[in-house]
């Protein structure tokens, strides 16, 4: 690493690696990908490579090497609307473009940016009126803020890709169904291996919950655990991929409604205390940061509970189940 790279302590090589991780990205385009090529003056010539990296070369020699990790990058391509993730057998390519890793993040944003061959040049364009001072975004992609958290280090508000990991629907949906089956626990036991046969137990045990609702897995398993015991006998657990009766639909909708809420207890209280805790004055960064993420997976266990609710008193108003 050179002269200098011994007075470089730990914290600081930390600091400056999440720094350029958190801006930079792989660009299949800027290594000649197949089928993106200049077209200027009939040339067939991709665009030039980027400079040989150097600095992964010292990476590879240095000591730190086992003790700091490089995770991989997000793609010019898939982050701003197109291309594949690199080859993962390619050489790590960072690249920095300066002012678009100023851009900032908003779901659905119009302007893109796209390879322009004829001026081999990376272009910014506005996919609607921007009026004079006002912020211009761009998508970093469709990512929860999970997501968003980890590789940018921020949290979008409302935003609609967002996602929570249903950890405890497994067993709260056993509870209910126990409360179902009189207490039975052979019952439930049976009522878990036909879940398991069925293939949706993962569907049950790691369940991403969206505003809008879970996945069909998640709700075929719901179905088994909690449906009657004519819907769940013989070949019906097969029959229960789709919508049951209504009376099971409504407790399937009834035992997420009731998740949502023990989750959301279980995550510290309502979300209004943090948002009060977020206006007030001298809440530490990386406080303020903890609880945006929190207070926004509880807005989504609301937003799903509210349209559970509001998917149940359609069904009831048509007399048969509406979808979820």
């Amino acid at each position: 690493g050179g002269s200098d790279a011994a007075g470089v302590t730990m914290a600081e090589l930390s600091w400056a690696e999440q720094i350029v991780l958190s801006r930079a990205f792989t660009s299949d385009i800027a290594k000649g990908q197949d089928g993106v090529r200049a077209s200027r003056m009939g040339s067939d010539k991709p665009p030039p490579p980027p400079p040989k990296n150097g600095v992964l070369e010292a990476w590879e020699r240095s000591e730190l090497r086992g003790k700091l990790s490089l995770p991989a990058l997000p793609n010019f391509g898939s982050l701003l609307g197109g291309g594949s993730p690199a080859s993962s057998d390619a050489p790590l390519a960072m690249a920095l473009m300066p002012m678009l890793d100023s851009f900032n993040h908003r779901s659905g944003a119009k302007n893109g940016c796209s390879f322009d061959p004829e001026r081999n040049a990376f272009v910014l364009t506005a996919g609607e009126p921007l009026r004079a001072g006002e912020q211009a975004f761009i998508s970093y992609g469709d990512k929860g803020n999970d997501e968003l958290l980890q590789l940018f280090g921020f949290v979008e508000e409302a935003n609609p890709h967002d996602t929570i990991l249903a950890v405890g629907l497994a067993e709260h949906a056993s509870g209910v169904a126990r409360a179902l089956c009189g207490g039975r626990d052979a019952e439930v036991a049976r009522r878990l291996g036909l879940v398991e046969e069925q293939g949706v137990l993962p569907s049950l045990e790691a369940a991403e919950l969206s505003a809008r609702g879970a996945p069909v897995g998640t709700w075929h398993a719901l179905r088994i655990l909690l449906g009657s015991a004519d819907e769940v006998s013989g070949a019906g657990a097969s029959i229960l991929a789709r919508p049951a009766s209504l009376e099971t639909e409504a407790r399937c909708w009834a035992a997420m409604r009731t998740y949502c809420k023990a989750a959301r207890s279980a995550m510290g209280g309502p979300r209004k205390a943090d948002l009060t805790e977020l206006r007030a004055k001298g809440c530490a960064p990386r406080r303020r940061l903890a609880l945006q993420f929190r207070s926004e997976k509880k807005r989504l266990l609301s937003e799903l509970e509210a349209a559970l609710g509001a998917v149940e008193a359609r069904s009831r108003k048509a007399g048969k189940p509406m979808a979820s």
